[in-house]
């Protein structure tokens, strides 16, 4: 589990810049995140990197390809892309989206990219595969619509996404040891109201 804290630094308007420190290590805001999709960027050395903080990777392909077993065998995603800087994992929510799929209340019904096979991607399967990764910062399990599309099907993909929210922390909460914190936490988050206009 990571420990993350803020400083805001400075204050311009709207605008402001924050001091993110994520498990000792350091992110200033706002910050240039590079998409690493598979734990790398094309053409793109890691020694070309090294005033970026944090790199974004996948959760759905990196489950996929290489696969989570050869990830944990070698130590994490860090040591598999020999990084240590900050990581973000997305939870593959976008997938479901980006990707033809169907979208059920237990989690999107993937087909697999790489070989054609089907399998379901559930929040806890999400949230387990990040953590397997080792993914200083996680992203709950989402559910992704057009922005135009209707009202009525916005408001479901925010239920849907607030279900998955509440299911993944409670998957969180049952693995730490002393819940009292998160649970608190939990529950004052799953209480927020979520406005479309």
């Amino acid at each position: 589990m990571s420990i993350i804290n803020t400083e805001i630094l400075a204050i311009d308007n709207k605008a402001r810049n924050t001091l993110i420190t994520v498990n000792d290590k350091e992110i200033n805001t706002p910050t240039f995140m590079p998409v690493a999709t598979r734990g790398v960027i094309k053409s793109t050395p890691h020694t070309y990197l090294n005033k970026t903080q944090v790199l974004l990777s996948n959760t759905y392909h990196l489950y996929l390809q290489p696969g989570i077993e050869l990830i944990q065998k070698i130590g994490g995603l860090h040591n598999f892309i020999n990084w240590d800087g900050v990581i973000l994992t997305d939870s593959g929510g976008f997938q479901g989206w980006s990707l033809p799929t169907k979208i059920i209340d237990d989690g999107i019904n993937f087909k697999n990219i790489y070989d054609g096979s089907n399998f379901l991607m559930t929040p806890k399967l999400s949230i387990e595969t990040q953590n397997i990764l080792g993914s200083d910062i996680a992203m709950i399990f989402d559910c992704l619509i057009n922005i135009n599309d209707p009202k009525e099907k916005q408001i479901e993909a925010i239920n849907l996404t607030r279900k998955w929210g509440d299911e993944t922390i409670k998957k969180l909460v049952a693995a730490i040891s002393n819940p009292k914190v998160p649970t608190s936490s939990a529950t004052k988050i799953t209480r927020l109201e979520f406005f479309i206009s």
